[in-house]
Protein backbone atom coordinates (compact mmCIF):
# COMPACT_ATOMS: atom_id res chain seq x y z
CA UNK A 1 0.00 0.00 0.00
CA UNK A 2 2.13 2.72 -1.25
CA UNK A 3 1.28 6.54 -1.78
CA UNK A 4 2.96 7.38 -5.76
CA UNK A 5 2.20 10.95 -5.79
CA UNK A 6 -0.36 13.94 -4.90
CA UNK A 7 -0.98 17.49 -5.66
CA UNK A 8 -2.92 20.44 -6.62
CA UNK A 9 -4.05 21.63 -9.99
CA UNK A 10 -5.81 24.28 -12.09
CA UNK A 11 -6.83 23.43 -15.80
CA UNK A 12 -8.17 25.35 -18.38
CA UNK A 13 -7.24 23.65 -21.57
CA UNK A 14 -9.57 21.29 -23.24
CA UNK A 15 -6.08 18.75 -23.96
CA UNK A 16 -6.68 17.41 -20.41
CA UNK A 17 -7.67 13.83 -21.01
CA UNK A 18 -6.56 10.89 -18.99
CA UNK A 19 -7.51 7.15 -20.72
CA UNK A 20 -7.79 4.41 -18.22
CA UNK A 21 -6.46 2.05 -20.44
CA UNK A 22 -3.54 4.40 -21.61
CA UNK A 23 -1.25 4.07 -18.78
CA UNK A 24 0.48 1.72 -18.57
CA UNK A 25 0.42 -1.62 -17.22
CA UNK A 26 0.80 -1.00 -13.07
CA UNK A 27 -2.63 -1.47 -11.17
CA UNK A 28 -3.12 1.72 -9.78
CA UNK A 29 -5.81 3.68 -7.79
CA UNK A 30 -6.79 7.57 -8.18
CA UNK A 31 -8.62 9.78 -5.83
CA UNK A 32 -9.19 13.48 -7.53
CA UNK A 33 -11.38 16.10 -5.44
CA UNK A 34 -12.95 19.15 -7.32
CA UNK A 35 -12.53 21.76 -5.72
CA UNK A 36 -14.44 24.71 -7.90
CA UNK A 37 -15.06 24.49 -11.72
CA UNK A 38 -16.39 21.16 -13.42
CA UNK A 39 -14.75 18.11 -14.37
CA UNK A 40 -16.06 15.26 -16.31
CA UNK A 41 -15.50 11.24 -15.49
CA UNK A 42 -16.87 8.57 -17.74
CA UNK A 43 -16.78 4.80 -16.83
CA UNK A 44 -17.65 1.92 -19.56
CA UNK A 45 -20.63 3.40 -20.97
CA UNK A 46 -21.40 6.02 -18.21
CA UNK A 47 -20.78 9.77 -18.26
CA UNK A 48 -20.93 11.84 -14.78
CA UNK A 49 -20.13 15.93 -13.98
CA UNK A 50 -17.26 16.18 -11.30
CA UNK A 51 -18.90 19.12 -9.18
CA UNK A 52 -17.50 20.79 -6.11
CA UNK A 53 -17.32 18.76 -3.41
CA UNK A 54 -17.37 15.63 -5.62
CA UNK A 55 -14.24 13.25 -5.74
CA UNK A 56 -13.64 10.65 -8.78
CA UNK A 57 -11.94 6.90 -7.28
CA UNK A 58 -11.00 4.99 -10.29
CA UNK A 59 -8.36 2.57 -11.15
CA UNK A 60 -5.90 1.34 -13.87
CA UNK A 61 -6.13 -0.12 -15.96
CA UNK A 62 -10.04 0.12 -16.42
CA UNK A 63 -12.35 1.84 -19.10
CA UNK A 64 -12.31 4.80 -17.69
CA UNK A 65 -11.70 9.07 -18.95
CA UNK A 66 -11.17 11.88 -16.87
CA UNK A 67 -11.40 15.40 -18.50
CA UNK A 68 -11.89 19.00 -18.48
CA UNK A 69 -15.53 18.79 -20.53
CA UNK A 70 -15.69 21.77 -23.91
CA UNK A 71 -18.66 23.18 -21.52
CA UNK A 72 -16.56 24.13 -18.87
CA UNK A 73 -14.21 26.67 -18.21
CA UNK A 74 -12.46 25.24 -15.30
CA UNK A 75 -11.48 22.64 -12.88
CA UNK A 76 -9.67 22.93 -9.85
CA UNK A 77 -8.86 19.96 -7.82
CA UNK A 78 -6.56 17.94 -5.48
CA UNK A 79 -5.72 14.11 -6.14
CA UNK A 80 -3.96 11.06 -4.77
CA UNK A 81 -2.33 8.11 -6.48
CA UNK A 82 -1.60 5.17 -4.90
CA UNK A 83 -0.26 1.62 -5.73
CA UNK A 84 -0.16 -1.73 -3.82
CA UNK A 85 -2.44 -4.94 -3.61
CA UNK A 86 -3.73 -4.06 -0.47
CA UNK A 87 -4.10 0.04 -2.33
CA UNK A 88 -5.98 -1.60 -5.20
CA UNK A 89 -8.00 -4.14 -2.96
CA UNK A 90 -9.95 -1.63 -0.47
CA UNK A 91 -10.26 1.27 -2.11
CA UNK A 92 -11.70 -1.51 -4.87
CA UNK A 93 -14.31 -2.63 -1.96
CA UNK A 94 -15.12 0.67 -1.17
CA UNK A 95 -16.26 1.54 -4.76
CA UNK A 96 -18.29 -1.38 -4.92
CA UNK A 97 -20.10 0.58 -2.23
CA UNK A 98 -20.38 3.71 -3.77
CA UNK A 99 -19.70 4.14 -7.17
CA UNK A 100 -16.85 5.86 -8.78
CA UNK A 101 -17.98 9.30 -7.55
CA UNK A 102 -17.68 10.35 -4.14
CA UNK A 103 -18.98 13.35 -1.72
CA UNK A 104 -17.00 14.94 0.35
CA UNK A 105 -17.75 18.11 2.75
CA UNK A 106 -15.06 20.42 2.94
CA UNK A 107 -14.43 19.08 6.67
CA UNK A 108 -14.17 15.47 6.10
CA UNK A 109 -11.55 13.55 7.28
CA UNK A 110 -10.89 12.62 4.14
CA UNK A 111 -9.63 16.16 3.02
CA UNK A 112 -8.05 16.99 6.33
CA UNK A 113 -6.03 13.61 5.80
CA UNK A 114 -4.90 14.62 2.28
CA UNK A 115 -3.82 18.51 3.36
CA UNK A 116 -1.48 16.36 6.02
CA UNK A 117 0.03 14.03 3.18
CA UNK A 118 0.15 17.80 1.17
CA UNK A 119 1.76 19.44 3.53
CA UNK A 120 4.58 16.92 4.21
CA UNK A 121 5.13 16.42 0.84
CA UNK A 122 5.58 20.13 -0.42
CA UNK A 123 8.19 20.39 2.55
CA UNK A 124 9.75 17.75 1.61
CA UNK A 125 9.31 15.44 4.58
CA UNK A 126 8.01 12.34 3.43
CA UNK A 127 11.58 10.88 3.60
CA UNK A 128 11.43 7.19 3.66
CA UNK A 129 8.78 4.57 1.76
CA UNK A 130 7.14 3.38 5.25
CA UNK A 131 6.07 6.77 5.86
CA UNK A 132 4.85 6.85 2.10
CA UNK A 133 3.11 3.85 2.70
CA UNK A 134 1.43 5.00 6.03
CA UNK A 135 0.17 7.78 4.93
CA UNK A 136 -1.56 6.54 1.46
CA UNK A 137 -2.98 3.48 4.33
CA UNK A 138 -4.30 6.42 6.75
CA UNK A 139 -6.26 8.39 3.62
CA UNK A 140 -7.60 5.26 2.50
CA UNK A 141 -9.08 4.51 5.62
CA UNK A 142 -9.98 8.10 5.90
CA UNK A 143 -11.81 7.85 2.92
CA UNK A 144 -13.66 4.38 4.06
CA UNK A 145 -14.88 6.25 7.14
CA UNK A 146 -16.19 9.01 5.16
CA UNK A 147 -17.82 7.04 2.98
CA UNK A 148 -19.09 4.03 4.72
CA UNK A 149 -19.61 5.34 8.00
CA UNK A 150 -19.69 2.47 10.60
CA UNK A 151 -19.55 -0.31 8.73
CA UNK A 152 -16.88 -1.31 9.74
CA UNK A 153 -16.98 -5.01 8.30
CA UNK A 154 -16.06 -4.11 5.12
CA UNK A 155 -12.61 -4.97 5.68
CA UNK A 156 -13.01 -8.01 8.75
CA UNK A 157 -13.41 -11.02 6.46
CA UNK A 158 -14.37 -14.33 7.92
CA UNK A 159 -11.62 -16.70 8.03
CA UNK A 160 -13.37 -18.91 5.54
CA UNK A 161 -13.70 -15.80 3.11
CA UNK A 162 -10.08 -15.65 3.02
CA UNK A 163 -9.71 -19.22 2.72
CA UNK A 164 -11.80 -19.39 -0.21
CA UNK A 165 -9.94 -16.03 -1.77
CA UNK A 166 -6.85 -18.11 -1.69
CA UNK A 167 -7.86 -21.50 -2.30
CA UNK A 168 -9.53 -19.51 -6.17
CA UNK A 169 -6.19 -17.18 -6.21
CA UNK A 170 -4.40 -20.88 -6.27
CA UNK A 171 -7.04 -22.45 -9.11
CA UNK A 172 -7.37 -19.80 -11.54
CA UNK A 173 -6.33 -21.53 -14.29
CA UNK A 174 -8.96 -24.68 -13.60
CA UNK A 175 -12.23 -24.48 -14.10
CA UNK A 176 -13.28 -24.12 -10.61
CA UNK A 177 -16.68 -22.08 -10.14
CA UNK A 178 -19.12 -21.14 -7.23
CA UNK A 179 -20.26 -24.75 -6.35
CA UNK A 180 -15.83 -25.28 -5.48
CA UNK A 181 -16.10 -22.55 -3.39
CA UNK A 182 -18.50 -23.53 -1.92
CA UNK A 183 -17.35 -26.95 -1.36
CA UNK A 184 -14.18 -25.40 0.17
CA UNK A 185 -16.09 -22.91 2.51
CA UNK A 186 -17.95 -25.93 3.95
CA UNK A 187 -20.65 -24.00 3.67
CA UNK A 188 -24.02 -24.51 1.49
CA UNK A 189 -24.30 -23.10 -1.89
CA UNK A 190 -26.80 -20.48 -0.73
CA UNK A 191 -25.23 -19.93 2.74
CA UNK A 192 -21.80 -19.21 1.23
CA UNK A 193 -22.84 -16.92 -1.63
CA UNK A 194 -25.47 -15.27 0.90
CA UNK A 195 -21.98 -14.47 3.03
CA UNK A 196 -19.42 -14.12 0.80
CA UNK A 197 -21.43 -11.02 -1.24
CA UNK A 198 -22.13 -10.11 2.25
CA UNK A 199 -18.47 -9.47 2.92
CA UNK A 200 -17.35 -8.56 -0.10
CA UNK A 201 -19.39 -6.64 -2.01
CA UNK A 202 -19.28 -9.32 -4.84
CA UNK A 203 -21.43 -12.81 -5.92
CA UNK A 204 -18.68 -15.56 -5.60
CA UNK A 205 -19.40 -15.80 -9.71
CA UNK A 206 -18.61 -12.11 -10.54
CA UNK A 207 -15.50 -12.14 -8.17
CA UNK A 208 -14.25 -15.74 -10.05
CA UNK A 209 -14.76 -13.31 -13.57
CA UNK A 210 -12.90 -10.27 -11.77
CA UNK A 211 -10.38 -12.05 -10.60
CA UNK A 212 -9.94 -14.00 -13.81
CA UNK A 213 -9.47 -10.87 -15.90
CA UNK A 214 -7.40 -9.05 -13.89
CA UNK A 215 -5.13 -11.86 -14.74
CA UNK A 216 -5.58 -11.47 -18.00
CA UNK A 217 -4.60 -8.17 -18.26
CA UNK A 218 -1.51 -8.68 -16.38
CA UNK A 219 -0.90 -11.37 -18.80
CA UNK A 220 -1.32 -9.28 -22.08
CA UNK A 221 0.72 -6.88 -20.61
CA UNK A 222 3.93 -8.78 -19.78
CA UNK A 223 3.91 -11.82 -21.82
CA UNK A 224 3.83 -13.40 -25.51
CA UNK A 225 1.46 -15.74 -25.20
CA UNK A 226 -1.01 -16.09 -27.59
CA UNK A 227 -4.59 -14.65 -26.78
CA UNK A 228 -6.17 -18.27 -26.30
CA UNK A 229 -3.17 -19.57 -24.68
CA UNK A 230 -3.72 -16.37 -22.50
CA UNK A 231 -7.95 -17.50 -22.26
CA UNK A 232 -6.62 -20.90 -20.83
CA UNK A 233 -4.57 -19.74 -18.41
CA UNK A 234 -7.57 -17.77 -16.98
CA UNK A 235 -9.60 -20.56 -16.52
CA UNK A 236 -11.40 -19.76 -19.64
CA UNK A 237 -11.96 -22.87 -22.10
CA UNK A 238 -13.89 -21.22 -24.70
CA UNK A 239 -11.46 -18.85 -26.42
CA UNK A 240 -14.14 -16.78 -27.83
CA UNK A 241 -16.42 -15.99 -24.92
CA UNK A 242 -13.19 -14.78 -22.93
CA UNK A 243 -12.95 -12.49 -25.80
CA UNK A 244 -16.10 -10.93 -26.05
CA UNK A 245 -16.31 -10.70 -21.93
CA UNK A 246 -12.79 -9.25 -22.13
CA UNK A 247 -14.31 -6.31 -24.48
CA UNK A 248 -17.68 -6.33 -22.54
CA UNK A 249 -15.36 -4.82 -19.40
CA UNK A 250 -12.70 -3.40 -21.04
CA UNK A 251 -14.46 -1.68 -23.65
CA UNK A 252 -11.77 -3.13 -26.23
CA UNK A 253 -10.61 -6.45 -27.77
CA UNK A 254 -8.07 -8.34 -25.46
CA UNK A 255 -5.42 -7.83 -28.85
CA UNK A 256 -6.10 -4.65 -29.07
CA UNK A 257 -5.38 -4.03 -24.98
CA UNK A 258 -2.09 -5.44 -25.86
CA UNK A 259 -1.13 -3.35 -28.59
CA UNK A 260 -2.26 -0.07 -26.64
CA UNK A 261 -0.70 -1.06 -23.67
CA UNK A 262 2.14 -2.36 -24.85
CA UNK A 263 2.49 -1.25 -28.21
CA UNK A 264 6.42 -1.85 -28.62
CA UNK A 265 5.22 -5.69 -28.52
CA UNK A 266 3.82 -7.81 -31.36
CA UNK A 267 1.30 -10.41 -30.31
CA UNK A 268 1.87 -13.64 -32.01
Amino acid sequence: CMLISCGYERQTSHDYVWNGLKRGPKEIVIWQYTISGRGGLRVGKETFPLLPGQALLVKVPEDHCYYLPEDSREWEFIHATFNGSEAVRLLDQIRRKTGPVCRFDSGARTINCFLEVFSLGRNKRISTPWLASKLAYDMIMAISEDQLGNQGTLFQQPEFITEVISFCMNNISSAIGVDEMAEHSGLSRFHFSREFKKHTGLSPAAYLQELRLKKAVRMLQSERKTIKEIAFSCGYEDCSYFCRLFHRVYGVAPGNYRLTTMPSRTQK
